[in-house]
């Protein structure tokens, strides 16, 4: 072995190395060293010829290597001779196989006869030639043969080759083009074959030649049946318009619906501003109207803290989304905003418009916050620790068209201080007053203004004993809040807080109403303690129970909200975690007979690239009752088979949703098979079940899985 530091020869292995799927230019003007192997090697003296005969063999940890028979550089003529089983393997694990390749035109240009390309970035993908020729970037191959399929061979005892069988599918072109600058390869005039039939003639084709970029193209059709739109075909556009920004156009035939055309834009435009933009329009013709919808967004953030932006979500009727893309807001909302954020501070501003998608709601009566603004501001008090004060401000328009208007304006002032004491315990003490005013509108005539202040007063401790080795904690906390009673008004209408439900999330909040309509008062006691263990990180349990009860106070608290009474419902919520396996519960017990009120219960096991299993419980007491299963299994490595499963339990029991997929993934292509069942209706939406098929051609390009 020698090692050589000749710039000729040099030259002579980069542009060998260089020739497929590598910049040539790059390796001819590198200077690092390579090792040779060979036989013999002669440097005539006239610069005539350079050879290196006899099992060659030219490598370098970086370009990867060249093996031949024999190689001759000859200057004068600018010309570079390769020959007898050349073998180029590259460092990303390229491999190419042929038996003689000529460089001229100081190495940018050459040819070469018969040779085999693999792709190994697509394990199986190669491409065979009957000859090529190459220049700058472009490789052209003549009489060729691409596929990602293995071709199964069978040999003669000699071991000689007797039969080789034609790949699942291949491509034939008497010109493919391979750009090595953007991975790409193209065809012209070429022929597809099953199993070396052909079935199928295009006069031009280009996919990727790495599969982790997207490129410009068709994506893979899918096809399927449904009780709802007939039979269905669905076909899309990529766009890859640069490298921050992309579209995608689709078009999707139903047989008994039409054509839904539909399209997306996700963009990035400099540093700081993102988006996306999806919508489609369709002329049903099962319902004889034009239906239509759009939804995106866009973001642009100035500095770190502060961005401003707007979504828009419109349909042309309330069913849409769920008709067309299986989903079923209840609302759908557009808005524009701004905020400007730091650690002690908040300031934002926004307008909303929301389009109610639930039946028998008039879209005149839902509330319409026009403007809202909050303004949020921490004061650290100077040479204390753990001490500050705090201002919380909003105010926010609520318009209708029909019915009550509303505007708010509501500011609280505090203090808080965090304590801890030598034994270990953590207290938090906090005092503050809120004032609000109300300016209400009950269109046409009546207009009424409403003020209130509510002072309000927190002391929170707990305390955690923590075993020796550390693994082991028992925390124990309570909390006592005390404020006037008598400040939730009747004519103050209640627009945020119509809903309020006791949970181990929100037991110490001084105010367990979502919103800012209602407020509790009176004086209460909040208790819980906390239990949580942990071993070598891969099994953890925690178990918290806790009850709050009210000395004095409103008692206007809805019946299902674990409020109603004194004493609170009981709240606990638990988590068991394995290596494989976790489970986790949410539950509420009533405080007289601790029967469930509230149970969500969601257990999970494996994980979701490979096997995977899920299972969810919700009860409500007097509202829903549901079960969810989620699975999927890994058969082996060509066969997967997963599904859902959403059954509603109240009224005797009825299917919801559920769906079965099966997957078979060749190494050079995949098929997808979804059955899926709709158990209920929604208005002009029937319950229906579909079919869906798939079947991709793996390396000419695929759709990101949903």
């Amino acid at each position: 072995m020698k090692t050589i530091r000749k710039n000729t020869l040099l030259a002579t292995t980069s542009l060998i190395c260089g020739c497929f799927f590598m910049a040539p230019h790059a390796f001819a003007q590198a200077k690092d060293t390579f090792d040779l192997e060979a036989n013999k090697v002669y440097y005539e003296q006239n610069g005539d010829v350079v050879r290196a005969v006899g099992k060659v063999k030219v490598s370098s940890s970086d370009h990867g290597s060249v093996e031949a028979d024999n190689i001759y550089y000859y200057p004068k003529e600018d010309r570079l001779v390769a020959e007898g089983n050349i073998i180029f393997t590259s460092p990303e694990g390229l491999v190419t196989r042929t038996h003689k390749i000529e460089l001229t035109d100081e190495f940018k240009a050459g040819t070469s006869e018969a040779l085999n390309i693999r792709i190994e970035k697509y394990e199986n993908a190669h491409i065979n030639a009957q000859g090529a020729s190459f220049e700058g970037n472009e490789i052209h191959f003549t009489d060729a043969v691409y596929s990602a399929c293995p071709v199964r061979q069978t040999y003669n005892e000699d071991g000689s080759l007797k039969k080789a069988d034609a790949p699942v599918w291949r491509i034939r072109s008497n010109d493919i083009k391979v750009d090595t600058e953007d991975e790409t390869i193209t065809y012209n005039n070429m022929w597809f074959d099953v199993y070396g039939t052909p079935v199928m003639w295009l006069p031009y084709l280009r996919h990727p030649a790495n599969p982790d970029k997207a490129y410009t193209g068709m994506m893979p059709p899918n096809v399927g049946t449904s009780g709802n739109r007939g039979q269905e075909v669905t076909t899309s556009f990529y766009w890859r318009q640069n490298e921050h920004n992309d579209a995608e156009i689709e078009a999707r035939y139903m047989t008994k619906r039409g054509l839904l055309l539909s399209g997306d834009q996700r963009f990035i435009w400099g540093d700081n501003t993102t988006g996306a933009f999806e919508g489609g329009v369709i002329d049903d013709d099962e319902l004889n109207n034009t239906r239509s919808y759009i939804d995106g967004s866009v973001e642009h953030v100035f500095d770190p803290g502060q961005r401003a932006g707007l979504t828009v979500q419109r349909s042309s009727d309330d069913t849409f989304y769920d008709d067309f893309l299986r989903k079923n807001p209840n609302w759908l909302k557009s808005s524009v905003y701004g905020e400007d954020t730091s650690d002690n501070h908040y300031l934002g501003i926004s307008s909303t418009y929301y389009t109610d998608q639930r039946i028998n709601r008039p879209s005149a009566q839902t509330p319409q916050p026009m403007l809202n603004l909050t303004a949020n501001k921490v004061f650290d008090i100077a040479n204390r620790q753990n001490e500050e004060y705090f201002v919380n401000s909003s105010f926010v328009t609520l318009e209708r068209e029909s019915g009550v208007d509303m505007r708010r304006g509501i500011v609280e002032a505090g203090w808080r201080k965090h304590v801890n004491t030598r034994d270990g315990s953590l207290f938090d003490i906090q005092a503050s007053v809120l004032g609000s005013a109300y300016n209400i509108d009950n269109n046409p005539t009546n207009e009424t203004n409403e003020q209130r202040i509510l002072p309000e007063v927190s002391v929170m401790w707990q305390k955690p004993f923590i075993s020796p080795t550390g693994s082991h904690v028992i925390t124990p906390m309570a909390k006592i809040v005390a404020s006037p009673t008598g400040n939730n008004p009747s004519d103050i209408p209640n627009e945020e807080s119509t809903y309020v439900e006791v949970a181990a999330t929100n037991l110490f909040s001084n105010n367990r109403y979502a919103g800012q309509d209602r407020f509790e008062n009176g004086t209460r006691f909040i208790y819980g303690l906390e239990n949580s263990w942990t071993r070598n990180y891969n099994r953890q349990f925690s178990l918290f129970v806790g009850q709050s009860y009210r000395l004095n106070g409103d008692d206007n608290f809805a019946q299902n909200s674990g409020l109603s009474t004194d004493f609170s419902d009981w709240v606990s919520q638990a988590r068991i975690q394995t290596r494989d396996a976790s489970l986790s519960t949410r539950f509420r017990l009533d405080n007289s007979n601790l029967t469930p009120r509230r149970i969500d219960t969601i257990f999970t096991m494996g994980q979701q690239t490979n096997d995977y299993f899920s299972l969810l419980y919700t009860y409500l007491d007097g509202g829903n009752e549901e079960v969810q299963a989620n699975a999927q299994i890994k058969l082996n490595e060509e066969w997967k088979i997963g599904g859902a499963w959403q059954h509603d339990l109240n009224g005797g029991g009825k299917l919801l949703r559920a769906e079965g997929r099966l997957t078979y993934t060749h190494c050079c292509y995949k098929v997808s098979f979804i059955v899926r069942r709709r158990g209920f209706e929604n208005r002009n939406v029937e319950s229906s079940t579909d079919y869906l098929l798939s079947f991709d051609l793996l390396t000419l390009g695929r759709k990101d899985e949903e």
